[in-house]
């Protein structure tokens, strides 16, 4: 099955590895975001990309999906990971282009990919981990339903300070509230 799913200002849409993996190499290398979304800190070559990308597939990748606005400019990526099927968990997380931000776009795709995971999946629960110090993730995640389960104080170096890691989540049982969140987002206006 081919994934795409449509909200009111972007789509969801497979990788397309010929037209998405340089975009994908470039967001990478990007040192004024990369701090946000990554434990990887240095920039790479093209080749050791392309190893760490199907590396991430091997390892614990789950779905990665392309987020477009409606020009269909790549916006940002989203993608589960370490999913745990017995357990009936998975992780996942956002990147959305710094050009693109404070448009709704990131937590447009996150109610969409959750809506999916629950719906195709037996996932009882959804993990985001979050820095401290990036709190507008942190409040797109509250308000799409995620609630404060633990914090792992002191956990990330950056820019001389240690920050905590914040681990978020959001139980199938909320998959409701997910979709009425999701009506309301893309109600007209």
């Amino acid at each position: 099955m081919e994934i795409k799913l449509e909200g009111k200002r972007i789509i969801l849409r497979p990788l397309n590895e010929k037209n998405d993996l340089p975009i994908l190499f470039k967001w990478r290398n990007e040192t004024q975001s990369l701090y946000l979304w990554s434990t990887r800190r240095h920039l790479i070559s093209w080749e050791i990309f392309l190893e760490e990308f199907r590396a991430d597939f091997e390892r614990d990748r789950h779905i990665q999906l392309m987020i477009e606005n409606k020009k269909e400019e790549a916006v940002g990526t989203i993608y589960s990971y370490n999913p745990q099927f017995v357990d009936g968990n998975v992780f996942i997380t956002t990147y959305i282009d710094s050009q693109y931000l404070n448009k709704g776009y990131g937590v447009e795709s996150l109610v969409l990919f959750i809506n999916y995971l629950f719906s195709y999946f037996n996932f009882r629960k959804i993990y985001f981990d979050v820095y401290a110090f990036n709190d507008l993730s942190y409040k797109s995640l509250k308000r799409a339903g995620f609630i404060e389960e633990g914090r792992f104080k002191e956990h990330r170096f950056w820019n001389g300070e240690y920050y905590d890691l914040i681990r978020l989540s959001v139980f199938r049982d909320r998959l409701d509230e997910i979709r009425k969140f999701i009506k309301h987002l893309f109600r007209e206006k």
